[in-house]
C-alpha cells in the first residue's frame, strides 16, 4: 500500500472524530444548559440524575478521543468556543465531572507528554520551564488572551486549588494552569497571573488550612519568582542607558 493511500484511509477516522468531538460538545452544552449565567458569578448547575448521566457520558467519549488523537482535539478546539465552554463548565458542575473537564482543557493546552504526565495526579507536572507545543500555546492564549484575565479566572483557581477536597483534583488543576502560566510569553500577562495569585493568597487563602496550600503555594512562588526574574532581566537592561 502506498503512502498516499495510507494517508486517504486515515482521513475519514480524523473527519470522524472531528465530526463526533464537535456532535459530543454540542450536546454537553445543551445538557449543561445555555443560560448558566455570568462566568464569574454563576451559580452551581443543579442537573437532573439523567442529565448529569448524559453528560458524563459524552464528556468521556470526547475523553476517549482527545487521549488517543490529542493533535486532532487541539485541532478542534483551535476553531470553536469548546474550551470557554469547559473552563466555565469545570466550576459550575458537579466536581464529580471536573476530572474529565480538566484532563480535556489540560490536553488542549498542553504538548501531549505534558498532558498525559498532568492527569497522572500529585506532582505530575514540576515547575519547571519546558516549553508546550506551538499549538497549545495558541490554544492556551486563546484561552486566556493578552489582555485582562477572564472573568472566572479567580473563580476556577479558588475552587479548585483551594476549596476542592480532593487531592488529585487540586494537583490537575495545578498542571493546567502552571502550563498555561508557561505558554503566557508578555511579560503583563505573567504579572496578571501572580497578582492575581497574592490577592487570593491575602483574601481567600487563610481561610482554606493546609489543605489547599501545597498545590497553590507551588504556583504562587513560582509565578513570584519567575516576574521577579523578568523585572531583574529589564532592570540589568536598561541599567547602561541611565
Amino acid at each position: 500500500m502506498t503512502r498516499s493511500h495510507r494517508l486517504h484511509d486515515k482521513l475519514p477516522c480524523a473527519q470522524s472524530a472531528a465530526a463526533d468531538n464537535a456532535s459530543r460538545t454540542r450536546r454537553c452544552s445543551r445538557c449543561a444548559g445555555e443560560s448558566a449565567g455570568s462566568p464569574e458569578g454563576g451559580a452551581l448547575l443543579c442537573l437532573s440524575y439523567d442529565s448529569l448521566i448524559e453528560l458524563v457520558e459524552h464528556l468521556k467519549a470526547c475523553q476517549e478521543i482527545a487521549s488517543t488523537r490529542t493533535v486532532n482535539w487541539q485541532r478542534f478546539c483551535g476553531r470553536s468556543e469548546v474550551l470557554a465552554f469547559l473552563l466555565q463548565a469545570s466550576y459550575q458542575l458537579d466536581e464529580g465531572v471536573a476530572p474529565i473537564i480538566l484532563q480535556l482543557l489540560q490536553l488542549a493546552v498542553s504538548a501531549p507528554a505534558a498532558a498525559a504526565a498532568g492527569a497522572g495526579g500529585k506532582h505530575a507536572q514540576s515547575s519547571s520551564d519546558s516549553d508546550p507545543s506551538s499549538m497549545s500555546r495558541q490554544l492556551a492564549r486563546q484561552l486566556i488572551g493578552p489582555g485582562p484575565l477572564p472573568a472566572g479566572t479567580a473563580r476556577f483557581v479558588r475552587t479548585f486549588l483551594l476549596e476542592s477536597n480532593a487531592t488529585a483534583i487540586r494537583w490537575q488543576a495545578h498542571a493546567l494552569v502552571l502550563s498555561i502560566y508557561r505558554s503566557a510569553t508578555s511579560g503583563p500577562t505573567r504579572r496578571r497571573w501572580s497578582k492575581l495569585m497574592w490577592k487570593l493568597w491575602a483574601a481567600a487563602c487563610p481561610s482554606y488550612g493546609r489543605k489547599g496550600r501545597p498545590s497553590f503555594v507551588d504556583l504562587l512562588g513560582f509565578m513570584s519568582l519567575k516576574t521577579t526574574e523578568a523585572e531583574d532581566k529589564v532592570r540589568r537592561r536598561d541599567r547602561p542607558a541611565l
